[in-house]
């Protein structure tokens, strides 16, 4: 268990824990921590191992990822998770760890592998320059395409490659089957690279009742950077139900 760096924002009596996706960093969030904390959260986001100012390890196993969630808190009234963060949590969800659960185009199950190495290898060697980053985000804010260059940076470089190569069984579809919370699972548009497909999404909400399936159309799979406002209309609609 390592002890991560975190970022906070607010002091509401609510909670909401945000976990990044992979080569980012809690400053990913620098857009939406604080609409939460205006809407009277307190909001908590670490770096996770290997990325930001978190220490980096020899172990990049999920349910390592998620051990060092527990000195953050044991109970959260929502847990918003993106990409290797929504799978991190669904590691760490057990009941009453989390009243709600917001999944950004996490990713559940790794069926194609040499299309797994694709998607972590393209990452984690992505030049850290803003220029590179806007050119392969042309649809971020300049504060997200700073925000990534410097989670690049600072982001250990075997954490793409260590995160598919020590997770061979990875498969979270049957983590999600079992929440018991009402849980939010938003996938990308196909058209821009999705990891929940509509195909994948929609049997798993039929599955599970508490899980509500919605594809955010014209976002790739970083919606909250692709399409802020709807980001925030659709989680701060199910945060308030």
């Amino acid at each position: 268990m390592l002890e991560l760096a975190t970022s906070t924002w607010g002091s509401g009596a609510r909670s909401v824990l945000l976990l990044h996706g992979l080569t980012s960093s809690a400053e990913s969030w620098w857009r939406v921590a604080p609409v939460l904390a205006d809407l009277g959260f307190r909001v908590v986001a670490p770096d996770l191992r290997g990325h930001g100012a978190s220490p980096h390890a020899d172990d990049y196993r999920i349910s390592s990822y998620a051990a060092d969630l527990v000195s953050l808190g044991d109970h959260w009234n929502a847990v918003i998770g993106h990409s290797l963060g929504g799978t991190v949590a669904l590691a760490a969800y057990s009941p009453g760890w989390a009243d709600r659960l917001i999944l950004e185009d996490p990713g559940l199950v790794m069926i194609d592998r040499d299309e797994a190495a694709r998607w972590f290898t393209d990452e984690s060697q992505l030049k850290a320059s803003p220029a590179a980053v806007r050119a392969t985000y042309p649809m971020w804010d300049q504060g997200d395409v700073l925000a990534k260059a410097v989670a690049l940076d600072q982001c250990d470089p075997r954490v793409g490659s260590a995160s598919r190569e020590h997770n061979p069984d990875w498969d979270y579809v049957p983590h999600l089957s079992r929440v018991d919370v009402p849980t939010l699972l938003l996938g990308a548009d196909p058209a821009l690279d999705s990891l929940v497909i509509p195909a994948l999404g929609r049997p798993l909400a039929t599955a599970n009742p508490n899980v509500t399936f919605q594809t955010v159309a014209g976002a790739g799979h970083s919606i909250h950077r692709d399409s802020f406002d709807t980001f925030m209309d659709l989680i701060s609609g199910f945060l308030e139900a």
